[in-house]
Formats: C-alpha cells, sequence, structure tokens
C-alpha cells in the first residue's frame, strides 16, 4: 500500500508546470512515479 501511495501521490500540476508538454508529461510522470516507489520501498526496508 505504501508504494501505491507513493505513486499516487505525484502531482501531475507540478510536472505541467516544470514545463513539461503533450506526451512528455505522460513519461515524466511514469519517471517520477518509479522514483517515488522506489523511495517508499527503500525507507520499508
Amino acid at each position: 500500500m505504501t508504494a501505491y501511495r507513493a505513486a499516487v501521490g505525484v502531482n501531475v500540476q507540478t510536472i505541467i508546470a516544470d514545463g513539461f508538454k503533450g506526451q512528455a508529461i505522460k513519461e515524466e510522470l511514469d519517471k517520477r512515479r518509479i522514483k517515488a516507489v522506489e523511495m517508499a520501498l527503500a525507507e520499508g526496508n
């Protein structure tokens, strides 16, 4: 459940504010979600 919460906690509006557009938003969202899950799992160990 922690990994899920980390993934959904990534704010797409922040990505848009960072200047990403179109398909790049989805790609960056995926990257940030993966990073958030990795960090959440590392903290859990």
